[in-house]
């Protein structure tokens, strides 16, 4: 919150803020919410990352932010290497790739008409 808040105060155009996770970027909404003297700033969109079905994504669909990074568990994962290399030996790999996801998809971030005003800061 104090960096949007230092960002508005050096009359800095902000297009949009990415967060490292989705309550950094709530942070950035309120943020921008209290800039009295940037009212266009209410309108940039927000993302974040953790995108949680209960945190990010709900937060997503109620439209306080636009977008959210899906982040993959790595717990699965490394259970499974690491049951693999105790049951029959198979070599635990030097490092898992995981795939992150948006939510929603990039497509769907471009198809409304005039898709800011979902993003207004709440």
């Amino acid at each position: 919150m104090a960096t949007v808040e230092r960002w508005l105060r050096l009359r800095r155009d902000v297009d949009a803020i990415g967060c490292q996770n989705d309550a950094m970027a709530v942070g950035a909404g309120h943020a921008l919410a209290a800039a009295s003297s940037a009212s266009d700033a209410r309108w940039v969109p927000r993302t974040g990352v953790d995108g949680l079905p209960d945190g990010g994504q709900r937060l997503v669909r109620e439209g306080s932010l636009a977008a959210t990074i899906v982040v993959p568990s790595n717990t699965g994962p490394a259970l499974r290497a690491l049951a693999g290399f105790f049951r029959v030996r198979n070599p635990v790999p030097a490092e898992t790739v995981l795939s992150p996801a948006s939510f929603p998809e990039v497509s769907a971030l471009f198809q409304a008409g005039d898709a800011q005003r979902r993003w207004v800061a709440r």
